[in-house]
């Protein structure tokens, strides 16, 4: 059987760009945005997710690795 894909990943760029991220097996999501990650309940998603548009279905979520030393940031990489 071929894996599901799982999650799904909203977005909105005005104001600031912002993403969401459902897992199909949760009722929360979690909330990215101006370099934090949150996480929404239920009610708190329910009442942004209108403002946000499907950008992909996904299998996986790898994530965002950043090394910084002092101010310089050596090293960004970005895995979706």
């Amino acid at each position: 059987m071929a894996p599901s894909k799982g999650l799904r990943l909203l977005w909105k760029q005005e104001p600031a760009p912002s993403a969401l991220l459902e897992a199909r097996s949760r009722h929360d999501c979690l909330l990215l945005e101006a370099g934090t990650v949150a996480t929404l309940t239920p009610e708190e998603k329910e009442a942004i997710k209108g403002q946000y548009e499907k950008l992909m279905d996904a299998y996986g979520c790898l994530g965002e690795l950043r090394l910084k030393c002092g101010k310089a940031q050596l090293c960004k990489c970005q895995c979706t």
